[in-house]
């Protein structure tokens, strides 16, 4: 149940959609948590539109995926257009990803709901709207904070640690001093969001036009979102009159036939706090970093931060582990901010040329690979996203990643039970920690110290079987062929990084010495632990 004392394990400011997922994630563990957000109920503002399929394999983590999916649009293509809207190159986006469409459309205030409703599952967490954070002091044993509620009554509430995923203008970042640097746009854009989308269809289109760089998508509910840079000399005024509005989307249609439902301006950013831990507080999704949305990465990014963080936050709460795996958060996620950051200015450099000969230049190149087969009409160039990693640099997960398949989430390919039914791996998964091995039972090859660390882990082994076999899951279409071979166990995390993998004869000492790095240590009691204050 939660809380009647005025005392959490966590407290999560901002009900955004990064906070209330960390708050479904920490509910699913039965932790004490309370969640509060300033604003009275879920904003009407559909400010995120896009989410990949690493954002739709977390919401089927926490068991909203497929409720979700009923409201979402599907992106097939991605299509890059030049002046006089000649395609230089697209993207085909239709294949799936470990189970999921590569991108998917919201109505970012429909998901907000539905991420909210998926609360109520949780007797754990307690959320309070309309309830605004007023002060924070960080103790010895956790923080203490004072809470107004919209009556204008303040009270004050402890916790064992705080989440501050209060967005990016974010009251805590700022109450702990911490530095958010990085890029400010020099030019704003203007969004269109209108009610009647007067061509529907599961494309996403960049406007590579020097004259006027942009991007459209379709979304949900028959709607569709453009977006158009603001040149220089243009002031926002101008630029969301009914006559403008009108001018930019006469290519598209009737202006007044789509019904403009929203028109704002927004200067995009490109910052990283300075760290992502300060004590007992930690920083997630657009309160830890903002990136251009060029990529669709943005929503993402702070999907990936809870992910990370909760299973940690859970296993220390309960005495699991040890406070220092707490450490790896700011460790893992502050290199990959920076990576998806990257990644979304390359992309912005692509659409936003205003000169004729850079925008030429760029078409050049576009051209020259599909002189060299890389794609044509009929093949989409393949885009990858920044990979989902914990490695830490590029260079590092070059290595790690690529060559050794560590610190990465571990693929979802269809398995078959016992009577050749297709399963789901994250089924079986079901966020602990889990030793994995190929035609071969890993627990076998541990010492019974080591055995007895694992059960004080909650820690579960799964055998994948290249052929069905009883007890097993059989891998018939051969899509884990890569485990097979010297070192045929890989460990995973509750988060699906994989971040060991060796021969059974080396499982044994190499598991021991990854318990040691994450404070698994056979004093440490399993009960739950919750000081009182």
């Amino acid at each position: 149940m939660a809380s009647q004392t005025g005392h959490f394990d966590v407290v999560i400011i901002g009900a955004g959609p990064c906070g209330v997922t960390a708050a479904n994630l920490l509910g699913s563990q039965g932790i004490d948590t309370l969640v509060v957000d300033k604003a009275a109920d879920v904003l009407p503002i559909p400010r995120a539109i896009g989410m990949c399929n690493e954002g739709a394999r977390i919401l089927q983590g926490i068991g909203l995926y497929q409720r979700a999916l009923q409201d979402m649009r599907l992106i097939d293509k991605v299509r890059f257009l030049a002046t006089g809207g000649q395609e230089i190159f697209h993207a085909d986006t239709g294949a799936q990803v470990n189970g999921f469409a590569e991108q998917h459309m919201f109505y970012q205030p429909h998901l907000e709901r539905q991420l909210r409703d998926g609360l109520q599952r949780h007797p754990s967490v307690q959320l309070e709207t309309a309830c605004e954070c007023l002060q924070i002091d960080q103790l010895d044993s956790g923080v203490r904070l004072w809470l107004k509620d919209a009556q204008g009554r303040r009270r004050q509430v402890t916790c064992q640690y705080l989440l501050a995923a209060d967005g990016a203008r974010s009251t805590v970042r700022k109450v702990l001093g911490l530095d958010f640097k990085g890029k400010t746009y020099a030019q704003d854009w203007l969004i269109l969001d209108v009610g009647k989308d007067p061509c529907p269809n599961h494309e996403l289109v960049f406007l590579c036009d020097p004259r006027r760089p942009g991007v459209t998508m379709s979304a949900p509910f028959g709607k569709r979102r453009w977006e158009f840079l603001i040149k220089d000399g243009e002031s926002h005024q101008q630029m969301l009159s009914d006559a403008s509005v009108r001018q930019l989307l006469e290519p598209w249609g009737d202006a007044k036939a789509m019904q403009v439902e929203r028109r704002a301006v927004y200067t995009f950013h490109a910052r990283v706090a300075e760290r992502f831990r300060d004590g007992r507080v930690f920083l997630l999704g657009d309160a830890a970093h903002i990136t251009p949305p060029f990529a669709g990465q943005g929503m993402m990014a702070g999907l990936r931060d809870a992910h990370n963080l909760s299973w940690k936050l859970a296993a220390v709460l309960r005495g699991r582990l040890g406070e220092q795996i707490l450490d790896s958060y700011d460790r893992e996620r502050r290199p990959q901010a920076r990576q998806v950051i990257d990644f979304a200015r390359f992309v912005g450099v692509t659409i936003l040329p205003q000169r004729r000969w850079s925008a030429s230049l760029r078409d050049g190149v576009f051209r020259g690979l599909k002189w060299l087969g890389l794609h044509s009409e009929n093949k989409g160039l393949r885009l990858k996203k920044p990979c989902n990693h914990i490695n830490g640099s590029r260079w590092a997960h070059l290595w790690r990643g690529r060559a050794l398949h560590l610190g990465i989430e571990i693929p979802q390919q269809p398995l078959f039970d016992e009577q050749g039914r297709v399963v789901s791996l994250d089924a079986h998964l079901a966020g602990q920690f889990h030793l994995i091995g190929a035609d071969c039972d890993p627990l076998r090859f541990l010492a019974d110290s080591t055995l007895q660390r694992w059960r004080q882990l909650d820690g579960r082994s799964l055998t994948i079987a290249s052929r069905p076999k009883v007890g097993a899951l059989s891998d018939s279409r051969g899509d884990y062929r890569w485990l097979a071979g010297r070192r045929p166990v890989v460990l995973v995390r509750p988060d699906r990084m994989m971040v060991l993998r060796c021969s059974p004869r080396q499982l044994d000492r190499q598991l021991n010495r990854y318990l040691d790095s994450i404070g698994c240590q056979p004093e440490l009691d399993s009960h739950y632990l919750s000081p009182a204050y």
